[in-house]
């Protein structure tokens, strides 16, 4: 799986965590979670036009 590959070339060049952004509504937040991250904290990001990314920002402590 790749998620799996870019947990392991992290560990491999020695980063202490990963984070990533994923909309709070996304069903990959479950699959992030079950992968270990956890979510730190929300950020509503505007992207113009009157659009905004709702997100979850999650992190994996390596």
């Amino acid at each position: 799986m790749l998620l799996a590959r870019v947990i392991a070339e992290a560990n491999r060049l020695g980063a202490d965590s990963l984070e990533l952004n994923v909309n709070k509504r996304n069903p990959a937040v479950a699959f992030y979670q079950h992968m270990g991250f956890r979510i730190e904290r929300d950020e509503v990001i505007d992207i113009g036009r009157g659009y905004v990314m709702d997100d979850h920002v999650m992190e994996l402590i390596l």
